[in-house]
């Protein structure tokens, strides 16, 4: 097993904001246990429902993470029993707020920018 490999891409999905199924086109939810350079280790358990309710899961093991691989910008994994299972990362970053304002250069919303 390649340990640097699964750090990496443990720490890489560990700092990602949001998770992205790709086959089930739904955002996801991961909980994290430590990596401890055992393949059978359980370190990613992911979560998500469906369009209509049903709860699914995934356990993905260091073994698995040691399998990854990268097509594009999606990671694909194994998981513990042994299917392939694809999502992708995402960064939420903070958007920098302006704190000062030209009144002459103010513009009243319209109603489509405010959602109304």
């Amino acid at each position: 097993m390649n340990d640097a490999k699964v750090a990496s891409i443990y720490r890489q999905i560990l700092n990602a904001s949001q998770f992205y199924g790709v086959d089930s086109d739904e955002f996801i939810n991961i909980d994290f246990s430590d990596i401890n350079g055992t393949a059978e280790n359980e370190v990613l358990y992911v979560s998500w429902q469906d369009e209509v309710g049903n709860d699914h899961s995934v356990k993905i093991t260091e073994a698995g993470l040691d399998a990854a691989n990268v097509v594009n910008d999606t990671l694909w994994l194994i998981d513990n029993e042994g299917d392939v299972f694809r999502m992708r990362l995402f960064l939420m970053q903070r958007v920098p707020i302006k704190v000062e304002w030209d009144a002459r250069l103010d513009v009243p919303l319209n109603t489509v920018e405010i959602g109304a």
